[in-house]
C-alpha cells in the first residue's frame, strides 16, 4: 500500500506444510526510506524465525531494544557465536566484531553489551594481563549500554559480576536478582546469579 509518500507492508510467515500462520507484522514508513524498511523487515523475519526455532524468548528480548542496522546486527550475531565458545582466541575475535557493530551503529546497545562481556570474560578466566583494567572496561561499556537501554537484564547481570569482582557481594547479588526479575526465563541470567551467589558464599 502506497499513499501520500508513505508505504505500508504486511509480512506473514506461514508454515506451508501445515498451512498455519506463524507470525505477522505490519511495517509503515516514508517511501523515501524503502531501503531501510527492507532491512527492518529482514531483521524482524530473522528474529521471528529465531524465536520460533532456536533462541526463543531471549532472542526476542535482545532484538526489541537493538538496532535496525542490518549489518551491525549480523556482525553482533557472529560475535555472539564466538563468545559462546569460551576460548581466549574466540573471545578476542568476538571483541573485534562487537567493535565493528558499534562502529556501524553507535546507538546499538547490544554491541556495547557484547564488548562489556568480552572484557568481563577475559578477566574471569585469567586471560587479561591486567584484570582490573578489564573489569573497569567491562563496567564502562555496560554503563554505556544502559545509557542507551536501561532494560537489558544481561547488562544488569554483568554489572553484578563487576561488583562481585570488587568484593561487594550484597550489591552484586542485588543486581543479579534484579536481572532475573527482568528476565525470569533467561537461563544465562539465572546462571550469572548462581555464579555470584556461589562466590559470595550463599550456596
Amino acid at each position: 500500500w502506497v499513499e501520500d509518500g508513505r508505504i505500508r507492508v504486511v509480512v506473514s510467515l506461514i508454515d506451508a506444510a501445515e498451512n498455519r500462520l506463524i507470525w505477522t507484522y505490519r511495517f509503515e514508513d516514508r517511501l523515501s526510506s524503502v531501503f531501510s524498511l527492507n532491512d527492518k523487515i529482514t531483521l524482524e523475519v530473522i528474529t521471528a524465525l529465531n524465536v520460533s526455532i532456536t533462541e526463543g524468548e531471549q532472542e526476542r528480548i535482545a532484538f526489541i531494544h537493538g538496532t535496525y542496522n542490518l549489518q551491525a546486527w549480523l556482525v553482533a550475531g557472529q560475535a555472539m557465536q564466538y563468545v559462546r565458545r569460551m576460548t581466549r582466541e574466540d573471545n578476542a575475535r568476538a571483541r573485534v566484531l562487537y567493535r565493528q557493530a558499534a562502529d556501524l551503529d553507535p546507538d546499538y546497545p547490544g554491541a556495547w553489551d557484547g564488548l562489556a562481556w568480552t572484557h568481563f570474560i577475559e578477566a574471569r578466566f585469567g586471560w587479561s594481563a591486567d584484570a582490573l583494567a578489564s573489569i573497569c572496561a567491562a563496567s564502562e561499556y555496560a554503563q554505556r549500554t544502559l545509557a542507551l537501554d536501561n532494560e537489558r537484564p544481561a547488562t544488569c547481570a554483568l554489572l553484578g559480576g563487576v561488583q562481585l569482582a570488587y568484593g561487594r557481594h550484597d550489591e552484586a547479588i542485588a543486581l543479579a536478582q534484579k536481572a532475573v526479575t527482568m528476565s525470569p526465563n533467561g537461563a544465562d541470567i539465572t546462571a550469572v546469579l548462581a555464579f555470584i551467589m556461589t562466590y559470595a558464599g550463599r550456596y
